[in-house]
Formats: C-alpha cells, structure tokens, sequence
C-alpha cells in the first residue's frame, strides 16, 4: 500500500530491499526490450526483459529482480529503442482470457 502512480511513475513509499517483476504482453508481430528505469538512480541493473511475438501468437516477456529502493525512488518500465521507434503493441486477452498487458509488481521484502 501506499505506492503513488503518476504520469507512468511509481514513487516508493518506504525504503528497503524490494522484490520487483514486470510482464508485458506483446502482440504478434511485435518486439521489444523492456527496462525498469530508476529517476534517482536506484540500482535497477538487472532488471530488463525480451520479447518476439511471431507466427500469430502474442508474446510474454518478463523478469524479476531484487534492488534496494530509498523511499521517494520512482521506477517506470519502458521499451528501450531498438534503432527506431516504431510502436508497439500489447495484448488484453490470452488465449481468450482477459489479462492485464502490463504488470509492475513491487514487494518489499525487508526494511532499510
């Protein structure tokens, strides 16, 4: 609880070690590398994702990782350029079933 979105921004109410996974859903045809990125330099290494959708079929890409965030950090998830910037598009539905395209998860797993 507490977290605060604003313009695709999550603000970290308190510090510690987090526990962070993103999924993004790609629909077919499309591509893309997806970074979590920190505005005050939280040390989110780690913590990228790739996805090719092909052959008709939508594309999961996804990952998880642990930072340690100081309350007030704001972390986004973006498509990193891939020598254009040509849109891409997600999915709301897999295998017929409503899914959320994009997911941020954060759980803090211990204080500062």
């Amino acid at each position: 609880g507490g977290f605060l979105l604003e313009d695709g921004w999550v603000t970290v109410p308190a510090g510690g070690l987090y526990l962070i996974s993103h999924r993004v859903v790609l629909a077919p045809g499309f591509s893309g590398v997806f970074v979590l990125r920190s505005e005050k330099d939280a040390d989110t290494a780690g913590h990228a994702s790739f996805g090719r959708a092909e052959d008709g079929e939508a594309a999961p890409c996804a990952g998880t990782g642990i930072a340690r965030l100081a309350a007030g950090d704001r972390l986004c998830l973006f498509r990193a350029a891939q020598g254009d910037l040509t849109p891409v598009e997600t999915l709301d539905a897999v295998d017929r079933m409503a899914a959320v395209s994009i997911q941020l998860t954060l759980v803090r797993l211990a204080d500062e």
